[in-house]
């Protein structure tokens, strides 16, 4: 039983980064098409699990995912909400109860991580993590009713993505934008949407995102040097994408002096001096390295190595992720 629930562990784990690497276009953006810089959406991607074919429920979770984002490129959208309600069909076989939890994670580090909350607010549930693509069904649902200015139901939709999925940073920024649509005087909304999304956020690409969010609504509120700063924050943890360098350009048109006032040294300050983050939560690291201590003897090198690197992003003076690199390195 152990051997099986460590192999889940394994090829669940990697869903959302593995995904997000080979495509950097939200589903919304597929939905929307290209939009000015300054009101682009996040780039946010679902996440995919990997793992054996014979688990069917894996398989038919992506299949569905796939088959709906298809449906929304091409612009089918009667058919991709019926994909979408065959994803959430069973959202109402999992009551909660004071002693269990039901979610749907897209990543063991999210459930650890949703474990760790409870235990600080003292509740001692069981947290059960599912397969089923519930979470991922409602994010969808809300981009379709989204793309057919339903906003009302897109955050309500949106909103059941993050009750099955409370830690999914990328659900908190989706949160943010489709907030940010309904004009200036939802901006504190959509702020603590996108705050939340940095304190789940555990790889570079989501915490840019969430950063990224941020620097739109410290725009809209006319702070450009919090604009400046996050944007400047933004670009440091995810350079290849582009959208931080146009909202830059954005804001030095508007306000030049910036260019020599604000470097990314000065971008962490004035961040901090804001209350907000400026790093991934080392809350991770801990996390990570335990989810590393199960999966060893049932991961493949390469996946471990993965997983380690994520956490020497998050804590690069570690002294014991660097160790295990280091192991690893001379595993053969």
């Amino acid at each position: 039983m152990k051997k099986n629930i460590l192999i889940t562990f394994a090829f669940l784990l990697f869903g959302a980064s593995l995904f997000a690497s080979q495509t950097q276009t939200s589903a919304m953006q597929l939905s929307l098409g290209s939009s000015p810089a300054k009101i682009s959406p996040p780039p946010i991607s679902l996440p995919i699990a990997s793992g054996p074919i014979q688990d069917q429920t894996i398989l038919r979770s992506n299949q569905l995912m796939l088959a709906t984002m298809e449906k929304i490129k091409s612009g089918n959208l009667v058919e991709a909400r019926k994909l979408v309600m065959e994803m959430i069909k069973d959202k109402d076989k999992y009551p909660d109860t004071p002693t269990e939890v039901f979610r749907a994670f897209a990543s063991n580090i999210e459930k650890k991580f949703f474990e760790l909350e409870l235990k600080k607010e003292g509740n001692k549930a069981k947290v059960n993590w599912l397969k089923e693509p519930i979470a991922d069904g409602f994010y969808l649902l809300a981009i379709l009713d989204f793309q057919e200015n339903h906003i009302k139901e897109a955050l309500e939709n949106i909103q059941f993505a993050i009750s099955w999925n409370p830690d999914r940073s990328a659900f908190h920024s989706e949160r943010g934008y489709i907030i940010l649509n309904q004009g200036n005087s939802e901006l504190a909304m959509g702020l603590s949407s996108y705050l939340r999304a940095l304190e789940t956020a555990y790889t570079t690409e989501d915490f840019a995102t969430a950063m990224r969010g941020v620097g739109f609504v410290l725009v809209e509120r006319g702070d450009l040097e919090g604009a400046m700063a996050a944007y400047q924050v933004a670009k440091k943890f995810d350079p290849q994408n582009p959208v931080a360098e146009q909202e830059i350009r954005f804001i030095l048109e508007k306000m030049p002096t910036l260019k020599e006032k604000i470097n990314l040294s000065s971008a962490y300050g004035l961040l901090k001096n804001r209350g907000i983050p400026t790093g991934i939560s080392k809350l991770f690291v801990p996390i990570i390295l335990e989810i590393s201590d199960e999966l060893v003897g049932f991961a493949k090198k390469s996946e471990l190595a993965a997983l380690l690197k994520i956490a020497y992003q998050i804590d690069p003076e570690n002294a014991e992720i660097k160790k295990r690199l280091t192991f690893l390195d001379g595993v053969k």
